[in-house]
């Protein structure tokens, strides 16, 4: 006889029945799983080899447009997506009166950057046609949008010149930042001025006719006395590690002197402006974060680690770590020899990511479980600039549609608190100091006392020899 009371008995049968559904939902899950387990384990091998194919290419734009549909409402003027961000106000000064940096939101979330070169202001005085305006634009993952972008800040900004694109400078091969290449070389309003499509040697960017190495300075255009070479200059910084042929590109400005034009009987003179360093990132350094390093060599032991506590895929955003931050240490140091070598004067360094990525990334350093116990780690003003970045990023990017505003460029300033990256090279630093410190005073000083104190032996020729031992200095300030 059953010793279970009737309503317990029913209460049991109805767990049973609902596990066992349970278990033959989970059943195509895990059908599927034993299947893909092969390929997912190749994860890495899909990402370099798989996806920079057609079919590849097809798919990630289906689900770009696809999720970009339910985000973004469609232009019916132009037949074109409106873009994530509100940006058309938006520039970056570097010369005044000449050069300017506009942003270019494409697809999802992906932002391009549009610089500009204004001609002469004597050209405009003198000359009765239109001046040319030369372009430049980093990274073109739409080429839609991209072009009604250019006309939006040709009529805004520039409504009496033509802006001329001559060049397209791609951070890495990826088709969110390269789709655009090929559309932009079959458009008729660009085709004729677009001769030169950069992109890193060791890979193969779609398009590209030109290719850059490390530390390779890019040709910039000139037409009719506007030579952009005059006032800015662009190096190519190589960070192998989102994908082996990954470019920074840093716009170095020049300190020219600018003579500004009123009209024809006023004129002034604009000081030279101080060395700047602007930073076109792409995927490599995000604001308060990094990219994934898809392509980097897992060398280190704990990588190797990392690599090795699951085998259902190889793209874990903690393998690599290593390669990342040696990226991010390459380009703060290349940046810093041009303002002068000084790290204190972070500030002149301008970082303009290829994604609005700093809602998310910020909001992830405060959700993790993990992240919250580092907290007490970390001075006030490490905490207080990221809690404050967070609320900024999140008020910019929920603003009513149609008006979210970008939240780049970021300072190196900022990133050294908000980036975890950065924080993590500045931490390293502080422990290079502290040691070498602790050198010097309990080493460094003593040696030289007691070689001080020795009596000085004079050789054959009667010249006293250079002392053993080499001057300590005292400890560097690297932030």
């Amino acid at each position: 006889p059953c010793l279970m009371n009737p309503a317990s008995a029913m209460l049991l049968v109805v767990m049973c029945g609902l596990s066992l559904v349970g278990m033959i939902l989970h059943l195509p899950e895990m059908l599927i799983g034993l299947l893909m387990a092969p390929v997912l384990r190749r994860g890495i091998w899909l990402v370099e080899f798989l996806y920079p194919t057609g079919i590849a290419r097809w798919g990630h734009f289906y689900l770009l447009k696809w999720s970009d549909k339910s985000k973004n409402k469609l232009n019916p003027r132009h037949g074109i997506m409106e873009s994530h961000s509100r940006s058309i106000e938006q520039r970056t000064e570097v010369i005044k009166g000449r050069v300017y940096i506009h942003p270019i939101p494409q697809l999802l979330d992906n932002i391009g950057y549009l610089i500009v070169c204004c001609p002469p202001p004597e050209q405009r005085l003198e000359s009765a046609n239109p001046p040319s305006t030369v372009c430049v634009l980093v990274d073109c993952g739409d080429a839609n949008a991209a072009l009604y972008q250019l006309r939006k800040i040709n009529m805004t900004h520039y409504p009496g010149d033509t802006l001329e694109l001559h060049a397209v400078l791609c951070t890495h091969k990826h088709h969110d930042h390269t789709a655009g290449n090929k559309g932009l070389l079959a458009s008729p309003k660009v085709n004729q001025t677009l001769k030169h499509i950069y992109g890193g040697v060791v890979e193969k960017v779609p398009y590209a006719n030109r290719f850059v190495r490390n530390g390779d300075i890019i040709d910039l255009p000139k037409v009719n006395g506007n030579d952009m070479n005059d006032f800015i200059a662009i190096e190519a910084i190589s960070v192998p590690s989102h994908t082996r042929g990954s470019i920074v590109y840093a716009l170095h400005n020049k300190q020219v002197h600018v003579v500004n034009y009123e009209n024809a009987d006023v004129r002034w003179d604009v000081p030279s402006s101080k060395p700047v360093t602007y930073l076109f990132t792409g995927d490599t350094i995000f604001s308060a974060g990094g990219g994934v390093p898809f392509e980097s060599d897992l060398q280190t032991k704990s990588d190797q680690q990392e690599t090795n506590k699951r085998s259902t895929t190889l793209i874990k955003a903690a393998a690599g770590t290593n390669s990342v931050e040696r990226c991010f240490a390459e380009v703060l140091v290349r940046a810093a020899e041009q303002v002068g070598n000084h790290f204190a004067d972070c500030s002149r360094m301008l970082i303009f990511p290829g994604h609005e990525y700093t809602s998310e990334l910020m909001s992830r350093q405060f959700q993790s479980g993990e992240n919250a116990t580092q907290w007490h780690k970390m001075t006030p003003a490490v905490f207080f600039e990221s809690v404050s970045q967070l609320y900024i990023s999140n008020h910019r990017r929920t603003l009513p549609k149609g008006g979210r505003l970008l939240t780049v460029p970021s300072t190196m300033t900022r990133e050294l608190k908000i980036n975890p990256h950065y924080r993590s090279l500045v931490k390293r630093g502080e422990h290079i100091r502290a040691a070498i410190r602790l050198w010097y005073k309990h080493f460094a000083q003593g040696v030289m006392e007691q070689k001080q104190q020795e009596p000085t032996i004079e050789n054959n020729n009667g010249i006293s020899p250079a002392p053993s031992f080499v001057t300590a200095s005292p400890a560097p300030s690297f932030v």
